[in-house]
């Protein structure tokens, strides 16, 4: 949350590796945090943010999508997918 606040970038990639606890979700909470400045910045809105988790349950994966996050890569990490995952949400400008 504080390295995305601080960068004036709006190239900026950001990952979460979390846990999923089924009484509260995903924790911390800092896809909401970041979706909540788009007052501040637009780029909050549509920054991509992709789970990082050991989770991989269709549960699981749809929670990470639900809190705000735009894909989920399930641990553990295969480089292929995480390549292809973070190039669905490259564009040349």
């Amino acid at each position: 949350m504080d390295l995305f606040k601080k960068s004036s970038t709006r190239h900026i990639r950001s990952y979460f590796d979390g846990y999923y606890d089924a009484k509260h979700g995903w924790t911390p909470s800092n896809e909401k945090a970041i979706r909540a400045l788009g007052i501040e910045r637009s780029d909050a809105v549509t920054i991509p943010i992709i789970a990082l988790s050991a989770n991989a349950f269709i549960d699981d994966i749809q929670e990470s999508l639900d809190s705000g996050m735009n894909d989920h890569i399930s641990k553990p990490i295969n480089m292929e997918e995480v390549t292809d995952t973070i190039a669905k949400y490259i564009k040349d400008d």
